[in-house]
């Protein structure tokens, strides 16, 4: 577990993530809104913004308009993503639009449950109900109920932490990979 550079936090404080390049079509805003959401039904949390980015400043400005800068902290570039992950309760991905993300595979890698946005790539990674929890993007309201599901539901978030453990294992392995990379030259080489 990586050491964060965190405030004063109550017992019990969930921690939820994001590790990317802060753009603004990565939902970082949406998250902020759903921290609001959050609290306003008595939860404690606090999100760990791991990145930097064009959209830095705006994301500031976002958290501060909507009363949540006490809810974050933007711990910059981290070289050290597997240990931030296993010191999260939640990795959230609220993307606008969306490849596979790497830090969707890096946190079921980890066994760190995920709730994302259902776009573009992501459901190839986390599918609903089975590796995570998917939601419609730009739905604050959406997201701040999964993430509430996600640490409600132990149980059930467990296992599916399980699943996307497995999923890395069989689909998305340094093996498995090789053996992609091999078939494609072999069909362009031949």
């Amino acid at each position: 577990r990586a050491l964060l550079p965190l405030p004063a936090l109550s017992a019990g404080t969930a921690l939820i993530g994001m590790v990317s390049v802060i753009r603004y079509a990565k939902g970082t805003q949406i998250l902020a809104e759903a921290a609001r959401i959050m609290r306003d039904h008595g939860r404690s949390v606090h999100c760990v913004i791991v990145g930097e980015g064009p959209w830095r400043s705006g994301l500031e400005s976002t958290i501060e308009q909507l009363g949540v800068k006490d809810l974050f902290s933007l711990v910059g570039h981290r070289e050290d993503v597997p240990e931030i992950m296993r010191a999260l309760d939640v990795m959230a991905i609220p993307s606008f639009h969306e490849a596979v993300p790497q830090s969707g595979l890096q946190a079921l890698a980890t066994g760190l449950p995920v709730v994302a946005s259902d776009v573009g790539g992501i459901p190839s990674i986390i599918q609903n109900g089975i590796t995570g929890r998917l939601v419609p993007a730009r739905d604050a309201a959406a997201l701040a109920r999964a993430i509430e599901e996600t640490l409600d539901q132990r149980e059930k978030t467990r296992a599916m932490s399980v699943m996307g453990l497995d999923l890395i294992r069989r689909e998305h392995s340094l093996d498995k990979m090789l053996d992609r990379i091999e078939i494609i030259y072999r069909q362009h080489l031949s």
